[in-house]
């Protein structure tokens, strides 16, 4: 018996560490296990309303590059 949709695996991983969020229940995830593919350190979407938990960036890294590269492109 699944007691909290964070029971149920297919809607929350414990490998999951949300570091972002938007303020209406949805985050950006560090993905420490990718037990669902791809590489541990990946980023995914946590959308609290949709099934969906697609890989955002394939690293921390790739993150705060883009990041950077956004902030840097502003200033030009």
């Amino acid at each position: 018996m699944i007691d909290s949709d964070f029971d149920d695996p297919r809607w929350w991983r414990r490998g999951w560490v949300p570091f972002l969020a938007n303020g209406g229940g949805d985050h950006l995830c560090l993905d420490l296990t990718a037990e669902d593919g791809g590489t541990p350190g990946q980023l995914i979407a946590f959308w609290h309303d949709w099934d969906d938990r697609s890989i955002k960036f394939v690293s921390f890294d790739a993150w705060l590059q883009q990041l950077v590269d956004s902030i840097e492109a502003r200033d030009d």
